[in-house]
């Protein structure tokens, strides 16, 4: 129940009404997912694609994707048409990549995909792990995150048999 008075107004009657409020926050809530068509054989390269939907109830005036390093793997390069993509660090450490792109993401809108090119450091490892998190304000200035990791299974290795005539 909700209790009003209006104390700048001597002669009006106190208002008591019993009813329920609901707060709404708008906020975009970008939501990032991967498609990993194959994996890469072990010590070879694939490539990812990226994008983020906007499940939120507001636009997104911007949207910012971080994607990690890989355990076993490197991300070797990424790219996306209206994006803004660097690479951060990794020279001693997996090092991050970071992609921006500026243009509105309407509610219930998916942004254009972002390629990430990768490949497998061990020979030994049978899987990796690709993770990307996505960053937007809300309405109120607070930083909201969303994690998406999809494990992608390396193909097998090739392997040759070569025999000479008997």
């Amino acid at each position: 129940p909700v209790f009003a008075s209006i104390p700048e107004k001597a002669d009006a009657p106190v208002a008591r009404f019993g009813m329920s409020v609901s707060i709404i926050e708008y906020k975009p809530e970008l939501v990032p997912s991967f498609i990993a068509p194959a994996g890469p054989r072990p010590g070879g390269d694939a490539v990812a694609t990226l994008s983020v939907k906007n499940g939120g109830n507001a636009d997104a005036s911007a949207q910012y994707v971080v994607v990690p390093g890989i355990q076993n793997g490197r991300i070797t390069g990424v790219t996306g048409e209206g994006w803004k993509c660097s690479r951060i660090g990794g020279l001693l450490a997996a090092g991050f990549s970071l992609c921006a792109r500026n243009s509105v993401l309407k509610s219930g809108e998916e942004s254009p995909t972002v390629s990430i090119k990768y490949d497998s450091l061990s020979s030994a490892t049978k899987s990796l792990t690709l993770r990307a998190v996505s960053l937007v304000a809300t309405d109120r200035g607070i930083a909201a995150t969303r994690v998406s990791n999809l494990p992608v299974e390396l193909r097998p290795a090739l392997s040759f048999v070569v025999k000479g005539p008997d």
